[in-house]
């Protein structure tokens, strides 16, 4: 993995001129989306900075699943899994920002593993992955008095 420190300003503006979302630079430097926009982009705000009203949903369940125990990428990856709300998502997704290369099955796999021994449900998929409803009710549980919403 690439450390955003190494990734050229000048690659980075290019890319945005271009219309390159933020994770998909950091797909093609292997460098950590928040590591990017925290160094590049000037409106980017931390969101662990922020106070709990101001957090979407899926920033509210990853932080509750951070005082949880779960760490930092897992707590990334079902928080997005929870936001999708049982739809299926390929690891590619689940991953971004976080792994690169054909290492996002094996992070989305882990976080999976740590998750269902913790009691998180997931559905059977022929390819990606998704929560069963009982999962989604799980990690909204875990996420306790930080997720103040409904479903996603």
């Amino acid at each position: 993995m690439t450390r955003a420190e190494d990734v050229s300003a000048a690659f980075v503006a290019g890319k945005r001129r271009m219309g390159a979302g933020w994770g998909a630079i950091a797909r093609m430097t292997g460098a950590p989306e928040r590591d990017l926009r925290r160094l590049y982009d000037d409106s980017w705000c931390d969101p662990s900075l922020r106070t709990a009203e101001e957090l979407s949903p899926r920033d509210q369940v990853r932080a509750g699943l951070r005082r949880a125990g779960f760490a930092q990428q897992d707590a990334e990856i079902l928080a997005r899994l929870w936001h999708a709300n049982g739809s299926r998502l390929p690891s590619k997704v689940l991953a971004a920002g976080i792994a690169g290369g054909g290492a996002t099955y094996d992070v989305v796999r882990a976080a999976k593993i740590v998750a269902e021994q913790r009691g998180v449900r997931f559905a059977n998929t022929a390819q990606g992955f998704a929560l069963a409803p009982e999962g989604v009710a799980a990690i909204a549980a875990f996420a306790g008095a930080a997720f103040k919403g409904g479903r996603p």
